[in-house]
C-alpha cells in the first residue's frame, strides 16, 4: 500500500511544473557572488519524467539542494574541484529502480556555470537518442527513452551550443529556488545509508560510461560565463 501511494503522489505531480520542491524556497534574488563559483541546474518543463523531485548533494554528502520539473536550482561553492550526485527520493518511494546521476566539475571564482537534468535521452552507458518514425510522412521524431533503459543525467551546458542560444529563454520559464540548507542537512543525515547506496551506484555507472558521456557530465571551468544576468532577460 505503502508502494502504491508514493506511486499516485509520484505521478500526480505530472503536472506541478514550477512547484517549488521540497527542502527549497523561492529565490528572489540573482545576486552572485564573485568570490564563489555559482550553479544553476536546470530541469526544463518540457521532460520525460513525470514527477517527483531530485535531491542534489557533493559526494561527501553535504546537501546543495533540490529542483522539480520547471524549476532551476542556484547553488554556490567554493572554486576547485567536486564532484555532485543527484536522485528523485519520490521515485524511489514508488518503487522504481533507483537512478543517480554524477555530475564532475571544476569551478572558478566569479562564474556561473549551467547544468541541465537530461531524461529520457541518456543510456546505462552515457547519451543514448531514441527517434520513432511516422509511418504517414516518415518523418523521424525524438522519443523519451522509457523503461530499466532510461536515466538520469547532469550534464553541463555548452557554450555556443543550440540550447545555450535559446537559454535566455528557458530561464525566463523556470522558477528559481534556492536550498533550505538546515532542513536539507537533517534530510541527508537520517539517509546516511541510502545516500551510501547512492554514492556506490554513481561509481559503478561511472566505471560503465563512454568517453562521450564523461565528457558531457564533465564541468569545466572554462565552461563558466562571468556575465550571468543576461542569461535571465
Amino acid at each position: 500500500m505503502r508502494s502504491l501511494v508514493a506511486g499516485l503522489v509520484f505521478t500526480a505531480c505530472f503536472s506541478c511544473a514550477g512547484a517549488v520542491p521540497p527542502l527549497t524556497h523561492v529565490n528572489h534574488s540573482s545576486a552572485h557572488d564573485l568570490q564563489r563559483a555559482t550553479v544553476m541546474f536546470l530541469w526544463e518543463p518540457e521532460s520525460c519524467e513525470p514527477g517527483g523531485y531530485y535531491v542534489v548533494a557533493t559526494k561527501e554528502g553535504n546537501f546543495v539542494g533540490s529542483l522539480g520539473r520547471g524549476t532551476v536550482l542556484q547553488a554556490e561553492f567554493e572554486p576547485g574541484s567536486l564532484q555532485l550526485l543527484g536522485w528523485n527520493p519520490l521515485r524511489e518511494q514508488a518503487g522504481m529502480p533507483a537512478q543517480v546521476a554524477q555530475l564532475d566539475a571544476e569551478l572558478a571564482a566569479g562564474k556561473t556555470y549551467y547544468v541541465k537534468l537530461r531524461f529520457g535521452e541518456w543510456g546505462a552507458n552515457g547519451p543514448q537518442e531514441i527517434y520513432s518514425k511516422n509511418r504517414r510522412n516518415r518523418l523521424m521524431t525524438k522519443v523519451c527513452n522509457t523503461g530499466d533503459a532510461a536515466f538520469m543525467a547532469m550534464t553541463r551546458m555548452r557554450q555556443n551550443a543550440q540550447e545555450w542560444r535559446s537559454l535566455p529563454e528557458t530561464m525566463r520559464e523556470l522558477t528559481s529556488v534556492r536550498a533550505d540548507a538546515d532542513p536539507g542537512k537533517r534530510y541527508l543525515e537520517r539517509e546516511q545509508a541510502t545516500f551510501a547506496d547512492h554514492r556506490a551506484l554513481a561509481e559503478q555507472k561511472w566505471g560503465h560510461m563512454t568517453q562521450e558521456g564523461r565528457a558531457m557530465i564533465h564541468l569545466r571551468a572554462e565552461d563558466g560565463v562571468t556575465e550571468p544576468d543576461r542569461m535571465q532577460r
